[in-house]
């Protein structure tokens, strides 16, 4: 059954996963930041430029 696996060349599974992203989260994150200052203070310690995806 290996054999018949590696025959056909089934792809492996990657080692790691991908980050979760979710566009509508960012967006709705960068619209309260905008209309509202203290949601920047709240946020601006650990919110890093990595958290967001790139398309």
């Amino acid at each position: 059954m290996a054999e018949a696996a590696r025959k056909f060349g089934v792809a492996e599974q990657p080692l790691y996963r991908e980050a979760p992203n979710n566009i509508e989260a960012e967006q709705a994150l960068l619209g309260a930041i905008l209309v509202n200052n203290d949601a920047f203070y709240r946020v601006s310690d650990f919110l890093k430029p990595a958290h967001f995806h790139e398309p």
